[in-house]
């Protein structure tokens, strides 16, 4: 399947019809699928800079990667998405009557997204965005992990990557 879009970072190309995805593909703007830039979860042992996150998440098989995982990254990933689903489910899990109140333009697609993963990607509907990426970057501390924001090319770092950056 082809978003049609020219974004270099798509995710669209080659995945499975979507069952809830809400504004995209030519529902909104086809280049961002109806939602904001999305938001990307990393999971890392060191801090890593705005570019490393990008490099990250725009060539995640290129070698050599700045992205070492972090020792509990899967167990921090799984319950990252967990608290998430609490506040704000999976738009694949809602109800269709309810979809349109949900903050996400795609669902999480962590069954269908081959596993281990670099990075997950949160797509935010634009009129959530100011509710939500707050939240968003504040739960990924939590866990331990990094939160990149593409749009504004800035990362968020868990309390223990910005002792180890306050140190250096």
């Amino acid at each position: 399947m082809e978003c049609g879009c020219s974004q270099p970072l798509c995710l669209w190309g080659g995945l499975p019809p979507l069952s809830n995805a809400r504004g995209a593909l030519g529902q909104d703007d086809p280049s961002n699928h109806g939602g904001k830039p999305p938001l990307v979860i990393l999971s890392s042992n060191k801090p890593l800079s705005a570019d490393e996150a990008y490099q990250t998440y725009a060539a995640p098989d290129e070698e050599p990667s700045p992205l070492t995982s972090h020792p509990q990254g899967g167990e921090n990933v799984s319950a990252f998405f967990e608290d998430l689903s609490q506040t704000y489910p999976d738009l694949d899990a809602v109800p269709e009557e309810e979809v349109d109140n949900s903050p996400w333009t795609v669902g999480f697609w962590l069954d269908v997204l081959p596993h281990p993963r670099p990075y997950h990607v949160l797509f935010i509907a634009w009129d959530r965005v100011d509710e939500v990426a707050p939240f968003v970057k504040r739960l990924a501390q939590k866990h331990n992990l990094v939160c990149y924001d593409p749009q504004e090319h800035s990362v968020t770092l868990p309390e223990e990557l910005r002792r180890m950056t306050d140190d250096v």
